[in-house]
């Protein structure tokens, strides 16, 4: 049964992937299709399995109208409806499906209801980036303003933005919006409310202290939901490898499962009404963590598992997990775009690869038995890291290096606190009667305490200098691994062993390569200077210089300083920091003053620098409140190789010279070809005011081999003009 199943799922996403990246060659692809289906009903019918031809028939053909349909349906509708737009100043009114809020901006989901009081015919989703710190609640109705942009117009800053709004099957998306009003009307089903009252529980439960970071950690491990989390947190388990742990995914559902069934087991329960049980707390869990994919995947997967102990037959993990994805991608075509389901079964795929050849041993000596089971551990989790590195490499542009370490020192102890924890949500009403108040407040310290070994652990190996580095070279490597991941499904629909270890070997040894050519290019490149401008949205920009080994420069002219430093382009572990501030006249001085003291507080910043200005002298002020001491800008400021000169009092001109490449960045109110040396090899401007960018036009750019700006909107980037990525500058925005 493996193999049929094996190979109709790998055909089902590679179909469904082709029709949804080429949907205009529909002739083209169904010839293709017809004609392999020819080939593969006479196989059939030469090796006398006839009984195949109308599963395998069905699956190719669902496999191509059903994705086609899902285009015409709702990405092709997207751009009839953005053709149709004739107003670009319109007021759109939309329901929320989701928001996320970070240091200055807001990136809401929802569902478009009507433009201009006019109810749309379709319900679009969208998606909207707005400068608000509100949180939005689900089903609440907001009215707003912005341009709308199609996929193929939004541009990509360092990740696959249009790749990641189609997993989402959002085809409409609105930057730099503007919250004109919102309205409460939050829907809650049984499952928000048993959310609420787990994260009750925990925050009640768990103890405090001075931060309820443990409780946060908790909630995310058991239900999935990040919104409580820092910043720092969040950062800190994605440096080391162990975002995972934060995102609810088959390994939850798999120790959540296994506990449940073992309790089970323990109260004598008959062995198929546990097995229907669980089956049935699966599908329940599934849901009340939000069903993403992954666990979905995983929920399929473990009902496979129990309904296989219940008619007695034993389930092979291959068919499990491609007959799930088979039946995830027949459902919803556009998941063949969603990074997690492609993370999800990669992983799986990688763990159930190298744990079959992990050597076994079942014999009574305790220590040996010890020693395999950790030894099928580190198999495991170095399958999953090494069959999801194509993946992170190509949309994250970056590896953790720390992952497998990392997860095999806190897996076991995470373990024990996700079996603990549904235990104290169960338990907890009983805290009402004094016998058992002391049993619930015993539960609650053991989860804080290993949920405290779970931070320290995540915060010892995110210490690591290079706990995590840049990829170099991800997509050849992901190209490379998907023709090696073919090689290896096949093999595995033909349960050909010998194959099998070739090419998961194969695999492992691609993925060490990489990984080592990797951190090797990132620590040759450690030491070359880099320059960001950031513009999340239209209110904010900020620019940085690294500095070798000594921290960063910062110039930002707006009220709020990203906190975040995974966003950053310098180690933030390392001092000697300076920040330069220009503030310009629209500025929150009182907002700014509050967020640089946060800035400094974590960061640890030596020197902070303010023009000689009426608004420079208020802010000094300010900051003088909370005890941080400002200076103004001197003429010239030097660290090693970093020349930083005050043309005037809003334009600061900073030369970095390497012995290498020559590089000067000018940040002005206007610009100014005169300001730059003749000798420079690399020269960017950039200004706060958006009516004082290069003007392709007029300005003449300096002479340098390359000149970098931020252009208008509905400029071409042509000759020398933002040369993204080039020798040692990267920009942003």
């Amino acid at each position: 049964m493996r193999r049929p199943i094996v190979l109709l799922a790998a055909t089902a996403f590679a179909e469904t992937l082709l029709v949804l990246l080429f949907p205009r060659a529909f002739w083209g692809i169904i010839c293709a299709i017809l004609l392999i289906l020819s080939l593969s009903v006479a196989i059939l019918i030469r090796q006398k399995k006839k009984f195949l031809i109308i599963p395998v028939a069905a699956v190719m053909l669902i496999s191509f109208v059903n994705p086609y349909i899902a285009y015409i349906r709702k990405e092709k509708s997207a751009e009839e409806f953005l053709k149709n737009l004739s107003d670009t100043d319109s007021q759109y009114t939309a329901t929320v499906t989701q928001c996320n809020v970070y240091s200055s901006y807001a990136q809401i989901f929802a569902d478009l209801v009507s433009v201009d009081g006019n109810r749309t015919e379709t319900k679009h989703k969208v998606r909207i980036s707005c400068f608000s710190r509100s949180k939005l609640e689900r089903g609440d109705t907001i009215v707003f303003t912005a341009n709308p942009l199609s996929l193929s117009e939004i541009s990509e800053d360092g990740f696959d933005t249009s790749t990641y709004l189609r997993s989402k099957q959002v085809f409409i998306d609105f930057p730099s919006a503007t919250l004109i009003s919102s309205s409460n009307g939050s829907s809650f089903s049984p499952f928000d409310y048993l959310r609420d009252y787990s994260l009750n529980t925990i925050y009640r439960f768990l103890p405090s202290q001075t931060n309820y970071d443990t409780a946060d950690v908790c909630f995310a491990m058991f239900a999935g939901s990040r919104d409580y989390l820092s910043d720092e947190i969040k950062n800190t388990f994605s440096e080391c490898g162990l975002t995972h742990l934060l995102c609810v995914s088959g390994l939850h559902l798999a120790i959540i499962v296994g506990a449940i069934y073992t309790i089970l087991s323990a109260l004598s329960v008959h062995k198929n009404i546990r097995c229907a049980l669980v089956i049935v707390l699966c599908i329940l869990y599934t849901l009340f963590t939000g069903a993403s994919l992954s666990t979905v995947r995983a929920c399929i997967m473990c009902c496979m598992g129990f309904t296989g102990m219940i008619i007695g037959r034993k389930t092979d993990a291959y068919l499990s997990l491609f007959f799930s994805l088979l039946l995830i991608i027949t459902l919803s075509p556009y998941s063949v775009f969603d990074i997690s389901a492609l993370l999800s079964f990669s992983a799986t795929l990688g763990i159930i690869s190298l744990y079959e050849f992990c050597p076994k041993y079942n014999g009574k000596n305790i220590f040996l038995r010890a020693l395999f089971s950790l030894l099928g551990l580190v198999f495991s989790n170095l399958g999953a890291v090494i069959f999801t590195l194509p993946l992170c490499a190509y949309f994250f542009s970056g590896i953790s290096i720390m992952s497998v370490i990392s997860t095999l020192c806190v897996s076991f102890i995470a373990q024990i606190l996700l079996t603990a924890l549904p235990l104290l949500i169960v338990i907890s009403p009983l805290a009402d009667f004094a016998v058992f108040e002391p049993i619930t407040a015993y539960f609650g310290k053991a989860c804080h305490l290993l949920c405290s070994v779970v931070l320290n652990a995540a915060d010892f190996f995110s210490d690591f200098r290079y706990s995590t580095v840049t990829s170099t070279g991800s997509t050849a490597f992901l190209c490379i691994f998907a023709v090696f991941l073919v090689l290896l499904t096949v093999s595995i629909s033909t349960d050909k062993k010998v194959l099998m270890r070739t090419f998961v070997i194969c695999i492992v040894i691609l993925g060490v390569v990489f990984s080592v050519i990797s951190l090797c290019t990132h620590i040759s490149n450690d030491r070359i200077y880099k320059v960001t401008y950031y513009r999340k949205n239209q209110n904010d920009r900020q620019l940085s210089i690294k500095l070798e080994d000594k921290g960063y420069l910062l110039v930002n002219a707006d009220s709020l300083l990203s906190n975040d430093y995974k966003n950053l382009p310098f180690d933030t572990k390392q001092g000697c920091n300076s920040l330069l501030i220009i503030p310009d006249d629209t500025i929150d001085i009182p907002v700014l003053a509050d967020s640089i003291k946060s800035f400094d507080k974590r960061f640890g910043l030596e020197h902070i620098f303010l023009p000689q200005t009426s608004s420079g002298a208020v802010l000094a002020d300010s900051l003088m409140t909370f005890g941080i001491t400002t200076y103004f800008f001197p003429e010239t400021y030097e660290k090693g190789e970093v020349k930083v000169n005050l043309k005037a009092y809003n334009t600061v001109l900073i030369s970095v010279d390497d012995g290498k490449v020559k590089t000067d960045i000018l940040y002005s109110d206007s610009y100014n070809r005169n300001y730059f040396h003749d000798d420079c090899d690399i020269c960017a401007f950039f200004t706060r005011k958006s009516k004082n960018q290069f003007d392709t036009d007029n300005d003449i750019a300096p002479d340098c081999d390359i000149f970098i700006t931020r252009l208008k909107k509905g400029e071409n980037h042509e000759g020398t003009v933002n040369t993204y990525g080039k020798k040692s500058v990267i920009i942003k925005g």
